[in-house]
């Protein structure tokens, strides 16, 4: 009989892939505490009972958890439930197999990476798909910051040295391990940034050491946009596929996001969490003026992606609008005067978004027009967006896209009114600037012209999606509020089946089958009065196929008042 020892790799991989890691317990431990979606990879630095990070506390470089485990086997032993690097003591065979689990993923700081390039052998590094790199700032740091707010150039410039050091060592690291295994491919995740005594702190606490300093940060990462110095000298580096850039309490401004991935050449997955936006971070009225200008730097930096062989672009803000401007006010062009009918930021969306190759495209809290679906016929000759109008808006690989806009235009208006049911008063008048009444959220229904604009620029570029399964088209509106428009490919069900609820336009009485035979357009208000884009753009959306229309509600006893309802929770009116 085979002992355990002796069993054939393949199947020791497969059994070994079904044991716990500690860092899986703590993620599920943190989505159940959450009570909400999935919590990210990444959050904010947080502490539990016993002062250490919940979730980086085993998600170490190797350094990970089999380095961890090795270095205090006695203590580990004895606790429950047995992780997966337990099993390593078996024998050099089981050993061998963890590290290939153990190693697909790491966590590494900055301060980290001489200790990493010294464990991490050929045989670990070959096991390596994902790191989730994380930046210290240096002491040099915290000593400007303490100088005070008269330092603050000062301080900018010890950042951005302290930041391009951080990722020019990652490089070399990087480089090194391009050179000997040309093959390695990662995902890397760039998301992170911790003050210099957090990251000391977090580095003693991955070594079981105690650290006991008291003292104040005085650099603060939550209110800064990190900008990157030059990264002319660095390699391009063909190791990394996939990569992150934001999220947790990492904001680098949108330049240096886009300079960084321009560093990896073969990039197939690019996701880009940019936080608040530059001139978001200005918050003063001269900020605000600046904005075209610097919302057209910001498309030029993009414009340069287009040129990566990406299957997967994802980009997001918290709101480019500000969410400063009331209803009652008549928001001001974003567009630049050099070129006030051309919306360079929905153009560098549109170049990227006709890359060949493209399979997957969101984009998520962008004032954005028509002309990301479609260039204007006439673009300046002058401008580095003119070759766009030339081009054959087709989009021959892409599957799935995602729009969520701003509800303000780029020219300065809105793309939502006052609702038809909550008419105003004939004695009205517009509240007090700055009171409570004077921002209340009222533009909660489609502009007729304004989304049959939008919608209609979407469906002709649908037509030229021969691979398109899902078309999602979403719109926040004030107060939790969203318009939604998603059409969806007849032959299967997509996540857009599966959310909210919602109910047929007619009575749905029809077996699963035939309700997947034909295409599938979502459609809300989320007020409750119905809108429908002109029979035109309908006919447009549809291609001419078989095509169904729904309204979505929020809540399941609105649905239950208007008629079949049709949700994942609720499909009596779908029999097999």
């Amino acid at each position: 009989m085979t002992g355990i020892t002796s069993l054939p790799p393949e199947i020791l991989a497969h059994i070994l892939s079904y044991l716990p890691r500690k860092q899986d317990k703590l993620r599920e431990q943190e989505e159940q505490e959450a009570q909400v979606e999935p919590v990210e990879q990444y959050g904010q630095p947080g502490q539990d009972k016993q002062g250490e990070h919940p979730h980086n506390q085993d998600t170490r470089c190797g350094l990970c958890e089999q380095d961890k485990f090795d270095s205090d086997l006695t203590k580990r032993s004895s606790e429950l439930p047995v992780y997966l690097p337990s099993y390593s003591t078996v024998c050099k065979t089981w050993h061998q197999q963890v590290e290939l689990q153990t190693f697909r993923e790491i966590d590494v700081m900055s301060s980290e990476l001489e200790y990493l390039s010294k464990i991490m052998t050929e045989s670990r590094r070959s096991a390596l798909r994902v790191m989730n790199y994380s930046i210290v700032m240096s002491k040099d740091v915290e000593m400007a910051c303490a100088k005070g707010k008269e330092f603050t150039g000062e301080v900018e410039e010890v950042v951005e040295k302290a930041l391009t050091a951080a990722i020019t060592e990652l490089f070399v690291r990087l480089q090194e391990w391009e050179d000997e295994n040309p093959l390695i491919s990662l995902s890397m995740m760039i998301t992170n940034i911790y003050t210099y005594n957090d990251g000391q702190r977090e580095k003693a606490t991955r070594c079981r050491e105690q650290w006991n300093s008291i003292e104040k940060d005085m650099f603060n990462p939550y209110s800064r946009l990190l900008q990157l110095g030059s990264l002319d000298d660095l390699p391009k580096l063909k190791s990394v596929a996939r990569l992150q850039v934001g999220s947790g309490n990492l904001h680098m401004t949108e330049d240096s996001m886009t300079r960084l991935a321009m560093k990896f050449p073969t990039l197939k997955a690019l996701d880009l969490q940019i936080g608040h936006m530059t001139w978001y971070a200005e918050g003063n009225n001269w900020g605000r003026e600046l904005v075209p200008e610097l919302r057209y730097r910001f498309a030029l930096s993009l414009l340069p992606l287009a040129s990566l062989p990406l299957t997967r672009f994802s980009i997001y803000c918290l709101d480019e609008s500000m969410a400063h401007y009331s209803h009652y006010q008549a928001p001001p062009s974003v567009l630049h005067c050099a070129a006030p009918n051309i919306d360079c930021l929905s153009l560098a969306f549109y170049a990227i978004s006709i890359i060949p190759t493209m399979k997957e495209m969101e984009i998520i809290n962008f004032i954005v027009s028509p002309q990301l679906f479609l260039p204007p016929a006439i673009i300046p000759l002058g401008s580095e967006f003119a070759y766009l109008a030339k081009t054959i808006p087709q989009w021959p690989s892409l599957m799935e896209y995602t729009i969520r806009f701003s509800a303000i235009r780029p020219s300065g208006s809105w793309y939502f009114v006052r609702h038809p049911d909550d008419p105003l008063p004939y004695d009205f008048e517009i509240p007090i600037p700055d009171s409570l009444d004077y921002h209340k959220e009222f533009r909660t229904f489609p502009d007729n012209r304004a989304m049959n604009e939008m919608f209609g620029a979407a469906g002709k570029a649908k037509r030229e999606m021969p691979a398109l399964q899902a078309l999602y088209i979403f719109a926040g509106m004030g107060n939790e509020l969203e318009f939604e428009a998603t059409w969806c490919k007849s032959g299967d069900l997509y996540r857009a089946d599966h959310h909210g609820i919602r109910i047929a336009m007619e009575q749905l009485g029809m077996s699963k089958k035939a309700f997947l035979a034909g295409d599938r357009v979502y459609c809300s208000t989320a007020t409750g009065r119905d809108w429908r884009p002109t029979r035109e753009i309908e006919n447009t959306w549809a291609s001419g196929g078989n095509q169904a229309w729904f309204k979505r509600f929020r809540h399941l006893e609105d649905a239950l008042k208007e008629g079949t309802v049709f949700s994942a929770g609720y499909r009596a009116d779908i029999s097999t």
